[in-house]
């Protein structure tokens, strides 16, 4: 559990550090965007950790070269969560462009998803794995 908990802490710390690093220094690197920190995962083990940022505004054809700029700046970006985070051994850190109309196609399939489950009126598909219709009142033995 302890463990777990500094894993959240640590995602935490630096999904804020790198939000704030971005927007102090991002506009210095001659590129038209903002990056965002959409995530931050970190190993169980804390010696890894990957950031997924989106770039604001979204240009799907410009954003892998934009995405490369900000990349070049990992090394500063470390220097700064290193100075804000005291860790005997800092982890090794990735940077991931995430693309933003994927994840809201994603997340409009699981509307549609739940929006089919909820407005079936007959089998409501019971996740118990019972046989049983609780509306019936007789079972099946």
């Amino acid at each position: 559990m302890d463990k777990n908990l500094r894993k959240e802490r640590l995602a935490s710390v630096v999904h804020a550090a790198t939000a704030e690093f971005f927007v102090e220094c991002g506009q210095d690197w001659g590129v038209n965007v903002l990056p965002l920190v959409d995530q931050v995962f970190v190993s169980p083990d804390l010696h890894h950790i990957e950031i997924w940022i989106s770039l604001s505004p979204w240009k799907k054809e410009k954003a892998q070269h934009q995405f490369e700029v900000v990349k070049k700046h990992l090394g500063e970006l470390k220097k700064e969560l290193a100075t804000k985070i005291e860790l005997r051994r800092f982890p090794e850190i990735e940077l991931k462009l995430s693309d933003p109309e994927s994840t809201f196609r994603i997340l409009d399939i699981f509307g549609t998803l739940r929006s089919h489950g909820n407005t079936s009126s007959g089998d409501k598909g019971d996740i118990t794995g019972s046989e049983e219709d609780p509306t019936d009142g007789s079972s099946q033995s």
